[in-house]
C-alpha cells in the first residue's frame, strides 16, 4: 500500500468507498476461494487507462497476485436493448480496445481500461466466461442490467519482468537517481539507500545503466553488465558515477544538471551469441532490440539497445562499438566473445507516453 501512495494520482480517500457495495460482494467469494490474503480496495474514480495501469503494475507482485475489477454493465434498458449493448462491450474487452466503452455501457469502465492497457502491453489474453444480465433470472424483462465476467491470462512466455518494474515503479527509479545527482552536488560524494524505504521489487539484484544526455548530447553513462546488488542500490551508485566520474567527462555541474536529462536502462541477461564472422554478426542482429557486448584480447565494449536511437544501421553499430572498446574498425577475431541482451529504458519520456497515452 505504501509503495503506490508515492504515485501522485493515489491518495487515501475513506469517503471514496462509502457508496461502492461491489467489495462487499466479492469478498465472502474471495475468502472462500483463496483462503487467507491481503487485499488492497481501489476506486478508480476518473483517473486515465495509464494511470490505472501504473497503479496495478506496481502492485503486481507475482503469480499470487490477483487482479479483479468489479463492473456492472448497462443499466435499465430492455432486454433485447441490453443484449446487444452488453454484447459490443464484450467485443471491446476481448479485443482490448481501451476507451471503446461509453459512459453508459460500464460503471466499472475506468478499471477496466486500466487492466485491459496493462493486458495489452504484455500481450494477454481475454476469455469470456459468462454474458448475462437481470432478465435472465426473472420475469422482469422491460429493465434490466447487464452483467459478465472475463478472465486474462498471460503468454506462455511470461511477460517481461524489466517492464513490470518500469510500469509500475519507473517514477520512483527515475526520481532515486536524480536524488542521487543532487546530492553528489550538495556533498559531494554517493548518497546512502534507506533500505526501509526502499519497495520489495527494488531490493531483488538487477543490472542497470544510468545515462545523462545534455543538449541532445551524450554527458555521462555509467552502469552494471550483470546483476550483483540490489537493484535500489545500483541505481543509486550508477547515477553518481554517471554524474561525476565518467572517466570521458568532467564531473557534472550544477548549471549542466538544471538542463540535463537522465535515463535509466534496466539490463536483462547475457545470452551467447555465437558467430563465426563480423557478417554473420550483422545480419543475425535485431535492430532496436538487440543490446551487444564484445569482448577479445582483454578489451570490452557494450552498446545498449537505446543506441540504435542514433546508429539504425546494423553494420554502423558493430564498427562503432568495436571503436569504442578500442579496436580499429575492422577488426575481428576468431576468438571474439559476442553476448547480448535486452533492456528496459525509462525515461521522463517513456513515463508520460505509458501513463498519458
Amino acid at each position: 500500500m505504501r509503495d503506490i501512495l508515492r504515485l501522485p494520482q493515489v491518495q487515501e480517500l475513506d469517503p471514496a468507498h462509502v457508496k461502492e457495495h461491489s467489495l462487499e460482494i466479492h469478498l465472502p467469494f474471495l475468502q472462500r476461494v483463496l483462503g487467507d490474503f491481503t487485499l488492497v480496495p481501489i476506486v478508480g474514480g476518473r483517473a486515465k487507462p495509464g494511470e490505472v495501469a501504473e497503479v496495478l503494475a506496481n502492485l503486481w507482485g507475482g503469480e499470487e497476485t490477483l487482479i479483479v475489477i468489479s463492473s456492472d454493465l448497462s443499466h435499465y434498458l430492455d432486454y433485447d436493448t441490453c443484449r446487444d449493448l452488453d454484447a459490443r462491450t464484450s467485443q471491446a474487452i476481448m479485443a482490448g480496445q481501451i476507451d471503446a466503452i461509453g459512459n453508459d455501457q460500464a460503471c466499472g469502465r475506468v478499471g477496466i481500461n486500466g487492466l485491459l492497457k496493462l493486458a495489452n502491453t504484455f500481450g494477454m489474453t481475454t476469455n469470456l466466461l459468462d454474458l448475462r444480465n437481470s432478465g435472465d433470472t426473472s420475469d422482469m424483462k422491460e429493465r434490466v442490467v447487464g452483467y459478465g465476467s472475463w478472465s486474462c491470462h498471460l503468454p506462455e512466455r511470461g511477460i517481461n519482468p524489466r517492464r513490470l518494474l518500469a510500469m509500475g515503479h519507473g517514477r520512483l527509479m527515475l526520481g532515486m537517481a536524480n536524488s542521487a545527482i543532487r546530492h553528489g552536488l550538495k556533498n559531494g560524494k554517493p548518497a546512502n539507500v534507506v533500505a526501509d524505504r526502499v519497495p520489495e521489487a527494488l531490493k531483488a539484484q538487477g543490472a542497470s545503466f544510468v545515462t545523462i544526455n545534455l543538449d541532445g548530447r551524450l554527458r555521462g553513462c555509467i552502469g552494471s553488465v550483470i546483476a550483483h546488488r540490489d537493484l535500489a542500490q545500483d541505481i543509486v551508485i550508477n547515477a553518481h558515477k554517471a554524474a561525476f566520474q565518467d572517466p570521458r567527462f568532467d564531473p557534472l555541474t550544477p548549471e549542466e544538471y538544471q538542463r540535463a536529462k537522465v535515463d535509466i536502462s534496466l539490463l536483462g541477461p547475457h545470452t551467447p551469441f555465437l558467430v563465426e564472422s563480423e557478417a554473420q554478426l550483422i545480419a543475425g542482429l535485431r535492430p532496436g532490440r538487440d543490446g551487444l557486448t564484445l569482448e577479445d584480447q582483454g578489451k570490452r565494449a557494450l552498446f545498449l539497445p537505446a543506441v540504435w536511437e542514433n546508429i539504425k544501421e546494423p553494420e554502423l553499430f558493430v564498427r562503432r562499438l568495436k571503436q569504442k572498446a578500442g579496436w580499429s574498425a575492422d577488426y575481428w577475431s576468431g576468438t571474439m566473445t559476442v553476448t547480448r541482451f535486452d533492456s528496459e529504458k525509462i525515461s521522463p519520456d517513456s513515463i508520460r507516453q505509458f501513463v498519458n497515452g
